[in-house]
C-alpha cells in the first residue's frame, strides 16, 4: 500500500472511530484504538484540524469532528438514491414482520447497506448505513449474485481471491520473516530405558525362562 493510500485509509478509520465513540478523543486513545503509530497520527491529526475537519481543545488535548465535517458530508443524508415507494415498504415489511428490513447495493466485491428499518427495543439485528457486507459469505451478497451471469460470478471470485491473497501477503511482511526451528537429533542417551522384565528384543523375560 502507497503512503497516500495508508494516509487515507487511517483518515477513514478515525472517523469511523469517531462515529463508534461519539465523544471527544485524545491522541492516545486514537493511536491505541487503531494501532496507529504516534508519530504519523501527530501528523494526520494536525492536517485534519488545518483543514477544520476537527476541532482540538488543546486544554484537555481532545479531538472531535468540527462543524465543516458534520457539513461536508451532510448534504448525501437526503441524497441516496432510494425511490419513496421503496421507503414505504420496508417500512410496511417491518411493522408487519417486527423484524429488521435493510436495502443494499452493490459496491464493487461487497455490499453496502442503504437503508434500514428496525425497531429500537427488545431483541434485534443492529445494522447500520453505510456497513459493508461480504459478497460471498452473506445471505444478500448470495441473492445478488444469484442474478449475475456465471461468467460474471467467476470474474468477480477470481480477482476477490487475488485481493485475499495480496491481503495475507501484505499481513505476513508485517510480521516479519517465518523462523524455522530444527528438530534436536536423537540422542540415544535420552532413550527411554528398557523395562526391567523385559530383553533387548522386547521380549518378557518371564515367558522366556
Amino acid at each position: 500500500m502507497s503512503e497516500a493510500a495508508r494516509a487515507v485509509s487511517r483518515l477513514a478509520a478515525i472517523l469511523d472511530l469517531f462515529e463508534r465513540e461519539r465523544r471527544p478523543l485524545t491522541s492516545r486513545d486514537i493511536a491505541v484504538a487503531l494501532a496507529i503509530p504516534r508519530s504519523s497520527l501527530g501528523t494526520l491529526l494536525k492536517a485534519m484540524v488545518e483543514l477544520h475537519w476537527l476541532a482540538a481543545d488543546r486544554r484537555r488535548a481532545t479531538y472531535f469532528p468540527a462543524a465543516r465535517l458534520a457539513r461536508l458530508g451532510g448534504w448525501l443524508l437526503g441524497t441516496v438514491v432510494i425511490d419513496e415507494r421503496v421507503r414505504e415498504l420496508v417500512h410496511r415489511l417491518h411493522e408487519e414482520t417486527g423484524e429488521t428490513i435493510s436495502v443494499s447495493a452493490i459496491s464493487d466485491l461487497e455490499i453496502e447497506v442503504i437503508h434500514v428499518s428496525s425497531q429500537d427495543v427488545g431483541i434485534q439485528l443492529v445494522v447500520h448505513p453505510g456497513r459493508r457486507i461480504s459478497l460471498w459469505r452473506s445471505s444478500v451478497g448470495t441473492a445478488h449474485l444469484a442474478t449475475l451471469p456465471d461468467a460474471t460470478i467467476r470474474s468477480m471470485h477470481g480477482r476477490s481471491a487475488r485481493e485475499r491473497g495480496r491481503g495475507a501477503g501484505r499481513r505476513r511482511r508485517r510480521r516479519g520473516p517465518a523462523r524455522g526451528i530444527r528438530a534436536a537429533p536423537d540422542d540415544p542417551q535420552r532413550r527411554r530405558p528398557e523395562r526391567a522384565d523385559r530383553d533387548a528384543t522386547g521380549r518378557d523375560r518371564s515367558s522366556a525362562a
